[in-house]
């Protein structure tokens, strides 16, 4: 939606303050604070092209702070846990929110649960939550 620089005066300052503050151009688009808050915690703030899930972050000068589009509809912001639906599951990794992070929707951050024993990345093995997630990608596609 938008997307601006952190100013010198906003040096040293936390992302959740620094979005309430009205001289900072991203502040129109929070109604409350804890719109603000549940704004960071949903994925929609980037810093720098990253998407900031901790409201406490502390910012720089000339940081780029990005507000990305709220989803209204789907399951791309909402939890999965409680669905029945077998495609979220594989392996004991489950998938627990897609995150859109463009607005086209192609780029997507995948919010998981991995059980203790089974590595984070590396396409030397199946059970890796890399090769699990891209199986989870494949299946979901098929359908």
């Amino acid at each position: 939606i938008a997307e601006t620089s952190v100013r010198k005066r906003f040096d040293l300052k936390r992302l959740k303050w620094l979005c309430r503050q009205e001289d900072f151009a991203l502040s129109k688009h929070f109604k409350s604070k804890k719109h603000c808050t549940d704004s960071i915690k949903n994925g929609r703030i980037c810093i720098n092209g990253v998407v900031a899930l901790d409201s406490g972050r502390i910012l720089r000068e000339n940081d780029l702070v990005s507000l990305l589009q709220e989803c209204k509809s789907g399951p791309s912001l909402t939890s999965m846990s409680d669905r029945n639906d077998t495609t979220i599951k594989n392996r004991g990794v489950e998938v627990v929110r897609i995150v859109p992070i463009t607005s086209n929707e192609k780029v997507k951050i995948f919010v998981c649960k991995k059980p203790v024993g089974i590595r984070t990345c590396g396409q030397f093995s199946e059970r890796t939550l890399e090769m699990i997630l891209k199986s989870i990608v494949e299946q979901r596609d098929q359908q």
